[in-house]
């Protein structure tokens, strides 16, 4: 038996798939960041997605800083929750950071919250190069500052807008001076362990 094209119905898979917004977490702002296509039979639980801090802030600075997250649960008004996991800045803001003559110090600190536990990781940049003692010495201050502010803050929830509007770094660069004079640090990135 031969078949017929004109017997063979087309189905399209699009009419079974929901769209359905994405929210980030309380801390990060009330809005929504995108949308997610499923399976009606399906659900988009797990599925990690990412966006840039500059859409949650409005603010076009903010747009080199990539967040992480991972769909969590559907509320009741069929809206997905999310759970931060992390976030990372854009190599190339920190290749510019880095100057002829000015030494890039590296910090690698894993921090224990109430509720989680996250890695961080920072670029510390001085006005001019430096020997290794100075660079153990800013590195050592460097990792005191950061446990005092993770004790000071309990959670992550209020840890992290101090991150994002950068008066974390602020305060460190103010305190390291004492040491040696530097220009900025950088929060390189965070992720979510524990």
């Amino acid at each position: 038996m031969v078949i017929k094209k004109a017997e063979i119905k087309y189905k399209d898979k699009w009419l079974k798939k929901k769209w359905i917004p994405i929210k980030p977490p309380v801390f990060l702002g009330n809005e929504i960041i995108g949308h997610t296509v499923f399976m009606k039979n399906k659900s988009p639980l797990g599925r990690i997605t990412h966006t840039s801090l500059g859409t949650l802030t409005k603010n076009v600075r903010d747009h080199n800083v990539t967040l992480k997250f991972k769909l969590n649960e559907i509320s009741e008004g069929n809206i997905c929750m999310t759970k931060y996991m992390g976030q990372e800045i854009n190599k190339n803001q920190i290749m510019m950071a880095v100057r002829r003559g000015s030494s890039r110090i590296d910090n690698i600190e894993i921090l224990k919250f109430d509720n989680e536990k996250i890695r961080i990781k920072t670029v510390l940049i001085t006005t001019n190069r430096v020997s290794t003692a100075v660079m153990h010495s800013l590195r050592a201050k460097v990792k005191k500052e950061i446990q005092k502010e993770c004790s000071s803050s309990k959670t992550i929830e209020n840890f992290l807008p101090s991150v994002n509007a950068g008066k974390l770094q602020a305060e460190i660069v103010r305190r390291v001076k004492t040491i040696y004079p530097c220009r900025e640090m950088i929060v390189r990135k965070i992720e979510v362990i524990a």
